[in-house]
């Protein structure tokens, strides 16, 4: 993303891209865009901005006016586009603002998650170790079994040892 940034701040028509607006600059930007109704090519031209950024600071200044004002009819008129226009920009606000909100309870939530696996993972290996021992008393218990039988066998007097 940034070479191409970069390469558009090499081309005199865009070399602000990707720069804060300066204050004077968003000035003027808004009275071209409500009072003067000037096309978005125009400013962006003026502004030495792309058609993009211009469409995203005209949609950022509507968010911030519709916190304000909440009415999207005098939004619509004041920036010169459809109720709908104006409608579909704050709905794409509003699923971005919910994003971030879901991306923040969801980093709690690992968080939570981490330690309960880290408990999970603690028991895991606790019972692995149980088993790990029982199998061994097994082992020796069936060794003992072994010889044992083996002893038996051995005392006895059986015929076919002597064969």
């Amino acid at each position: 993303m940034y070479s191409s940034m970069e390469n558009l701040r090499k081309n005199e028509l865009t070399q602000n891209v990707g720069l804060r607006w300066l204050k004077d600059e968003e000035n003027q930007f808004i009275e071209e865009l409500t009072i003067k109704n000037m096309d978005l090519e125009t400013i962006a031209r003026i502004h030495k901005r792309t058609i993009r950024g211009i469409i995203e600071r005209r949609n950022l200044l509507i968010h911030n006016d519709f916190k304000k004002n909440n009415n999207i009819e005098d939004l619509a008129l004041k920036y010169h586009i459809s109720e709908l226009e104006c409608f579909v920009i704050l709905q794409k606000f509003q699923e971005k603002e919910l994003k971030k909100r879901d991306k923040k309870d969801n980093k709690s939530n690992i968080s939570d998650y981490d330690k309960r696996i880290q408990i999970l993972e603690n028991h895991v290996e606790s019972i692995s170790n149980t088993l790990i021992e029982i199998r061994d008393l097994l082992k020796n218990t069936q060794n003992r079994v072994i010889i044992s039988n083996n002893d038996s066998n051995n005392d006895s007097n059986n015929p076919f040892d002597e064969l």
